[in-house]
């Protein structure tokens, strides 16, 4: 019998976080009434907002959530509080955001049961705007646009919903340097380095609800100071080459003004400055979460 626990993240989201938790007990109950035999040691809401009390569990869920209370430094520590809370053979991380079908579970299970290895991560993909996509993984300069379904050895997953062994918990951490930003593709990184493999299954398929929220303009400095500084790290600490490094270092700066200059004209330049000075910062101030 597999042994699993479910976290959602949330924050300040609560028709979304209901609609998510609705759609994982749905899922969890069609695969115990399919005849499924699983153990669910957890389930777990890590609440970076503070709107989730237990007469709201109460009174949307049917199952036995756990609130924990969210440490509110970003998105990465928020995964992180997951990783603390969770038990069992497996667990399943997810965005509220996110919408599960309702064989999510019994497939998930199914799959489960037929690996072996302890240090695979199972992804699948998400239906977004009626089109089903599949994750993706980052090009040489971090651009998250190469589909991981025909790859053999992924360098990338769903981030907003992924199951993971539970010895990646003694292992690995999300980075928590950043408030915005791509933290799974750090992590990705890591995970791989530490002997990880990433496997995709198209029967995985999840909904993303969060599709068509736009990026606020003031997080752009934020969120390619981020993406920079996980560049440094994929080739510095996890990838160690130094020549991609160094070729990365030198042209990104170019790069990012010519890209940011055609979407925000002259302030695109002032934006590429800043996001570049940011992403030393985290490297020079080494600030807690950074390094593993």
């Amino acid at each position: 019998m597999i042994k699993i626990s479910i976290g959602v993240i949330t924050y300040k989201r609560i028709n979304d976080l209901i609609h998510c938790v609705q759609s994982i007990e749905n899922s969890i109950n069609f695969a115990i009434n399919e005849g499924k035999e699983l153990k669910i040691n957890k389930l777990i809401i890590s609440d970076d907002g503070d709107a989730i009390t237990e007469e709201f569990i109460k009174k949307y869920f049917s199952l036995r959530w756990e609130r924990i209370a969210g440490p509110k430094r970003g998105i990465g520590a928020n995964r992180n509080n997951i990783l603390k809370n969770v038990e069992g053979d497996w667990f399943l991380m997810v965005d509220d955001d996110m919408e599960i079908p309702r064989d999510f579970i019994l497939n998930s299970l199914e799959l489960l049961e037929r690996i072996n290895s302890k240090k695979t991560i199972i992804t699948g993909p998400a239906l977004q705007n009626g089109k089903i996509i599949p994750p993706t993984q980052p090009n040489y300069w971090g651009h998250r646009c190469i589909k991981i379904d025909c790859i053999d050895h992924p360098e990338g997953f769903l981030d907003q919903i992924s199951w993971y062994p539970i010895s990646i918990v003694s292992m690995c951490k999300f980075d928590e340097s950043v408030i915005y930003g791509a933290t799974e593709m750090d992590f990705a990184h890591q995970l791989i380095s530490k002997g990880f493999d990433i496997k995709y299954d198209e029967k995985l398929l999840v909904v993303d609800l969060g599709v068509g929220k736009t990026i606020n303009p003031s997080n752009v400095i934020d969120f390619e100071a981020a993406r920079i500084f996980y560049m440094f790290r994929r080739y510095g600490k996890w990838k160690k080459s130094m020549f991609k490094l160094m070729i990365f270092g030198c042209l990104e700066p170019i790069r990012l003004s010519v890209a940011l200059f055609k979407v925000y004209k002259i302030i695109g330049i002032q934006y590429a400055i800043k996001s570049y000075v940011k992403s030393y910062s985290f490297l020079k101030n080494g600030r807690k979460g950074t390094l593993y």
